[in-house]
């Protein structure tokens, strides 16, 4: 599960033991929401806030994700 997210030399970003300690804390959370919420719910964390939001509705389209699509209006 650790992915080789490098920096702009080449350098890992994350240590091993930073991965290990963010995947440690990321199951703990999701532990939490499954307990807890419903699976419509995301949880948005920054180093300043922690949002749990609930899905009411939503829609996906990839036509529209794409710049060089022209069928796009």
């Amino acid at each position: 599960m650790y992915a080789t997210t490098e920096d702009k030399n080449g350098k890992p970003r994350f240590t091993k033991e930073q991965q290990e300690e963010f995947e440690q804390y990321s199951k703990m959370l999701m532990d939490w929401m499954d307990r807890n919420t419903h699976p419509h719910c995301t949880c948005i964390i920054t180093v300043r806030d922690c949002e749990l939001l609930d899905g009411v509705m939503g829609v996906s389209n990839k036509k529209y994700a794409n710049p060089n699509n022209t069928d796009a209006v």
